[in-house]
Order: structure tokens, then C-alpha cells, then sequence
């Protein structure tokens, strides 16, 4: 999917087309995408914050934490910790 995404924003005639569809940006979509995926990474157990943060392509993760508690409303660390105490998995 995100090679198809970018492909798209290299184009404009599709890229407003994607935004008509999608209601959001290429941009935007791919964000909502790498945050998803980072939210499952934290419930699941799998990854720290830090971890999640750069395993979704967060290369700051203090900017992935600020983009994180504006999507979800709860900050990662709170959010992996409100789940509870699981097992790192390796």
C-alpha cells in the first residue's frame, strides 16, 4: 500500500483524486498508517515507544510521541501502560 501512496503524491491529477476519495492527504493517510501500526506494535507488546517510533519510519521519538498523542489522545507510553503489563516478545 505505501508504494502505491507515494507513487500516487508523485502524481497531482491522482494525488486530488486520492483526497477526494480518502478525505485526507497522501500524507495524512500514510501518518495514519505508520501510527496504526505503532498502536498495534504497543498493545500487542512487541515494541517500547522508541521502538515503535522507528520501526513504523519515526526517525524522532519525541515528534512520534507528539503525533501519536494528537491522533490517539493519550500519549504512547500511558497508552502501552494502560494495558497493562505484557511480555516483550523477540
Amino acid at each position: 500500500r505505501l508504494k502505491i501512496s507515494i507513487k500516487l503524491y508523485q502524481n497531482s491529477t491522482e494525488s486530488r483524486i486520492f483526497s477526494k476519495e480518502a478525505g485526507m492527504t497522501i500524507p495524512q493517510y500514510l501518518r495514519e498508517i505508520r501510527l496504526e501500526q505503532a498502536a498495534e506494535l504497543l498493545r500487542t507488546g512487541k515494541c517500547n515507544v522508541t521502538e515503535a517510533a522507528f520501526e513504523v519510519g519515526y526517525n524522532s521519538p519525541s515528534h512520534f510521541s507528539q503525533a501519536f498523542c494528537q491522533k490517539l489522545g493519550v500519549c504512547p507510553a500511558l497508552y502501552s501502560k494502560s494495558l497493562g503489563p505484557k511480555s516483550k516478545a523477540g
